[in-house]
This record gives C-alpha cells, sequence and structure tokens, in this order.
C-alpha cells in the first residue's frame, strides 16, 4: 500500500508542478492544498479550475478560495473544502 501511495504521491506533485507554474515558490500551505486537488482530481479535472489556477498565479489566495467555494469539488467535499478554503483566506 505504502508503495502504491508513493507513486500517487508523485504522479501528483507532477501534476501541481505542471498544473501550476508558480508552484514552487508559493507557500508550504499552498502547495500541500495543490497537490491534494491533484491527487484527487487529477491533470484533467484539476485543469478545468481556470479561475482557480489564474488566481493561484496572482497569489490572490482570497479569490482562489472563492473560486474553490464556487466550484462542484467544494459541494462534494464537504469538511475539506471548507478547511482549504479557510486556509487560502489565512494567508
Amino acid at each position: 500500500i505504502d508503495k502504491f501511495f508513493e507513486i500517487d504521491l508523485k504522479i501528483a506533485l507532477t501534476v501541481a508542478r505542471n498544473t501550476f507554474p508558480s508552484f514552487d515558490i508559493q507557500p508550504k500551505e499552498v502547495k500541500l492544498i495543490l497537490v491534494s486537488l491533484s491527487y484527487n482530481l487529477g491533470s484533467q479535472g484539476i485543469s478545468k479550475f481556470y479561475k482557480f489556477r489564474k488566481a493561484i498565479h496572482a497569489n490572490d489566495y482570497n479569490l482562489a478560495a472563492r473560486e474553490l467555494k464556487d466550484s462542484r469539488w467544494y459541494k462534494q467535499t464537504g469538511l475539506r473544502g471548507i478547511k482549504y478554503t479557510r486556509i487560502l483566506n489565512a494567508i
């Protein structure tokens, strides 16, 4: 199980880096959110979050939080969505 997780985590990290060009200069909390979203949504899913991606690139974390909140993902994830938007709003 650990080996499968390691593989999936490497894939999610690659997706996050490819999807968010500013990934490496983002705050640690943002990086964790981006990897988690990439892990859960995959490259095709996360690529559809256009406005969220643009907000992250602009370091506008309040807007990024609003964009997450305005998604079907947010409605489906419950506490995780609330947690991520709170973290983004606190940065």
